[in-house]
């Protein structure tokens, strides 16, 4: 996979709506740049926070 650090992605923060722990649970959406515009499949990583993190985590701290 190539890694280009001057990439433009957009970020977008979604809440999820959790029936089984009625809860809305925030959740953070990175996409490529162009991404709506291109028929091309993406891989998919889910990053997941420690014990007392956030959603935030991966785009304030890195």
């Amino acid at each position: 996979m190539k890694i280009i650090s001057n990439a433009k992605e957009t970020t977008q923060t979604i809440n999820f709506e959790s029936k089984l722990n009625d809860r809305v649970l925030p959740y953070t959406l990175i996409l490529p740049e162009k991404y709506d515009q291109s028929d091309r499949a993406y891989p998919v990583l889910y990053l997941l926070h420690g014990l007392h993190g956030s959603h935030e985590n991966w785009t304030s701290l890195t």
